[in-house]
């Protein structure tokens, strides 16, 4: 950083240009209306502060003025550049006018400042309210002196196009200036404003789009490709020798074993229902339990059948757990289905001996 720095190139000297007029006579503001000026600058050529590159522009303007808020003051550059100095103020009553006010603009930035600079006075009248003016009115004010004040830099390697502009490059693509009459440029015949707005036209209209952007083709294949998935079973997926887990099943099955047991015993001494259907539960229950599952008979649905028939007797009853605890029972029997399962897969694999 500190290299590139002495190696800095700096702008130019800043320098200022001034242009003045003073008006014999006066010139009138009509009320209601427009007053403008020209001021003609060659940027002070020959001498120490010729200026043909601007930064920044002053005006000092003096006028007199019936309602000073009424006014806006408008400046306009050689290449068409519009800048707003002064707009009007609803609180502004005051009748002194204005005595030697500066006002400045930064628009024109970069602008070559030779050519016709022009200075627009404007009465808006009725913008203030509490400026009491007679429909009778004839002048709102008078311009009394105008005084430009152009700073910028010079640089001499600048050249000033002196023959009409021909052409220009937009997007990659050489323009022609129409031309008026017998082919023949003429100059100033197309501000340099109307020269940019068509310009920016021609990029808009030709900007890239969406649609504009080539979309690569891909081959896809309309084939259907199935692809075979191995199955395993529960066996597979063990990589042990299958003791652990065997005497892990097995411990689960006598602990719920014994709670099954435990809450059989407690249902049927706090019911003592005695139907055929509790019986036949119960001497399936005790075989399974026992010596394993009953031959030709669906336990599980046995015990649906039982909690659904034998459920009004269980909600009236003085104990409001007892459909719960049936409920228990049921599921406790399932998992146990599903371990004697898991118990004898394993045996008849040859894992858990």
């Amino acid at each position: 950083m500190v290299q590139q720095a002495l190696q800095f190139q700096a702008v130019a000297p800043h320098r200022k240009c001034t242009e003045e007029v003073n008006f014999d006579p006066v010139r009138v503001l009509p009320s209601g209306e427009e007053v403008s000026v020209t001021i003609q600058s060659a940027g002070c050529p020959g001498t120490d502060t010729e200026v043909n590159t601007l930064e920044h522009v002053q005006v000092t303007v003096s006028l007199s003025s019936v309602c000073r808020g009424d006014l806006s003051i408008t400046l306009v550059s050689p290449a068409g550049t519009m800048s707003l100095l002064l707009g009007t103020r609803s609180n502004d009553v005051s009748t002194a006018g204005m005595r030697k006010w500066t006002l400045m603009s930064v628009h024109s930035w970069g602008e070559d400042p030779h050519g016709a600079w022009t200075l627009r006075v404007k009465d808006n009248k009725g913008a203030v309210d509490r400026c009491l003016r007679a429909r009778s009115e004839e002048a709102a004010g008078a311009l009394l002196s105008v005084k430009l004040l152009l700073y910028g830099t010079y640089n001499p390697q600048r050249t000033r196009h002196e023959e009409p502009l021909q052409g220009f490059v937009s997007m990659g693509t050489y323009h022609s200036v129409p031309k008026v009459g017998d082919g023949v440029y003429v100059r100033d015949m197309y501000p340099l404003q109307d020269l940019i707005q068509w310009a920016f036209e021609l990029e808009r209209n030709r900007k890239v789009g969406t649609t504009d952007i080539p979309v690569p083709r891909q081959h896809k294949s309309s084939r259907l490709i199935f692809h075979p998935v191995q199955s395993f079973s529960s066996v597979d997926l063990d990589d042990t020798d299958g003791v652990d887990l065997h005497s892990h099943l097995k411990s689960l099955w006598n602990t719920l074993r014994d709670k099954v047991d435990t809450n059989w015993f407690l249902y049927k001494s706090v019911t003592g229902n005695q139907s055929p259907q509790l019986q036949r539960a119960d001497v399936a229950l005790r075989n399974f339990l026992g010596a394993g599952p009953a031959r030709g008979v669906e336990l599980p649905q046995m015990m649906r059948k039982l909690q659904g028939g034998l459920g009004g007797a269980t909600r009236s009853s003085p104990h409001q757990n007892l459909t719960q605890l049936l409920h228990d029972i049921s599921v406790d029997v399932r998992e146990l289905f599903y371990l004697k399962e898991r118990l004898q897969t394993r045996t008849n694999s040859g894992l858990g001996r």
